[in-house]
């Protein structure tokens, strides 16, 4: 792979541009009908490269020509230049529809620019995605959120040495996951573009730990054992407890299914796994039960630079912070709120919710981290909020 350009790719730099160059092995159009998040659609293909794909109204319908495997999902007589897929699983720059098709903005053809009028949304400076092919076939994919007219794009590809360019959706829509990196948004687009880069290196040996992270079950065997089959439909290596395990707490109504001897068990059967703090709600005769630590004030886990914080959150919190650096993670549950929120010097505080007991309308959610992507998720594991680090 030749990365052609740098990129700044964090929660807080919208301003992040991605370009890279690779062999590519095949690719794939993708309806995003249950409206993931990139980087759930990535982990779960194995692709190792996506973008967001083209327009789509408010309906969350796309708009143009979208066909997967000779299915057309959306159509219009206007549009002409397109990425058709066919059965190699190779993409082209073609204006046949057969086999996976998905429509764009014509840039480039045979190193010449395409002129074709636009509608004033999309021919306005914004942020821009946009595929392309290198004269020897290699695919480059440009992400990139620096406002940009569709000539100006035009004149930055063509100054890589490209051939054939489409234009893609872009402004809010711009997104995309690289092997190196990430441009992210939060708004779900309908249509995205997977690419599996040639002769990828093998996995390495050390892939990163994925942590499941959950907070205040308080007693409930029911949500346990919900929980537990999230764990497992995860796949994650450890499960990080936030505290309040067994006991309601006297400001809490009793959650379903409230059976603290039947949790202990459960919990007990998850040993190898778990990674507990001490909730307000936990004392010395809960531990009596338990047959894995739970009485620890805080753990700190390292994730890339940064140092994560994990407590329960009603010693440690906003109001009252533990020792941090700039830029380290706060991680607490305690408020049954979902959060993520910016604070300090490029600090963050993070919270899960409750699994039990949600409270202002949240979900019955929990978190996952694996490598520097934070996600939120609900019991059934419906992912409602990404965050890469």
């Amino acid at each position: 792979m030749q990365s052609v350009m740098t990129r700044t790719a964090t929660l807080r730099a919208p301003s992040g541009s991605m370009t890279d160059v690779f062999a590519c092995a095949r690719a794939q159009i993708y309806y995003n009908i249950k409206r993931k998040p990139l980087a759930q659609v990535k982990r779960e293909s194995g692709c190792s490269h996506i973008i967001n794909g083209y327009l789509f109204n408010g309906s969350f319908q796309p708009v143009g020509w979208t066909v997967i495997d000779g299915k057309v999902i959306s159509r219009d007589a206007y549009q002409d230049w397109g990425i058709s897929i066919g059965s190699d699983g190779k993409p082209q720059m073609l204006t046949d529809r057969g086999g996976s098709f998905l429509s764009g903005v014509p840039l480039l053809k045979n190193g010449a620019k395409l002129e074709r009028s636009l509608t004033p949304d999309v021919a306005r400076s914004a942020a821009r995605t946009a595929v392309g092919w290198m004269p020897d076939g290699r695919i480059c994919l440009w992400c990139d959120k620096t406002s940009l007219t569709r000539e100006q794009l035009q004149n930055k590809l063509l100054g890589l040495g490209i051939s054939d360019a489409l234009m893609l959706d872009g402004g809010g829509s711009t997104q995309g996951r690289f092997p190196d990196g990430a441009v992210t948004s939060s708004r779900k687009v309908a249509t995205l573009l997977l690419f599996w880069q040639e002769a990828e290196a093998a996995a390495p040996e050390n892939p990163a730990m994925k942590w499941m992270i959950a907070s205040d079950l308080h007693g409930s065997a029911f949500y346990c054992k919900k929980m537990i089959k999230a764990f497992e439909r995860e796949r994650a290596d450890r499960l990080l407890l936030l505290g309040d395990l067994l006991y309601h707490g006297p400001r809490n109504d009793l959650p379903e299914g409230y059976a603290p001897k039947e949790v202990i068990p459960l919990l007990n059967g998850l040993k190898p796994a778990l990674l507990c703090v001490r909730g307000n709600c936990d004392a010395e005769v809960d531990q009596m039960v338990l047959d894995f630590p739970i009485l620890a004030d805080y753990a700190v886990l390292p994730v890339g630079r940064r140092l994560v914080y994990a407590t329960h959150g009603h010693v440690h919190n906003l109001k009252n912070l533990p020792p941090l650096a700039p830029g380290d993670v706060l991680l607490h549950g305690h408020t049954h709120i979902p959060a993520w929120t910016e604070f300090g010097k490029g600090n963050l505080y993070l919270n899960p919710g409750s699994v039990s007991i949600p409270k202002e309308g949240s979900a019955h959610s929990y978190m996952t981290l694996e490598g520097e992507t934070f996600l939120w998720k609900t019991l059934e594991g419906e992912a409602y909020r990404e965050l890469e680090l």
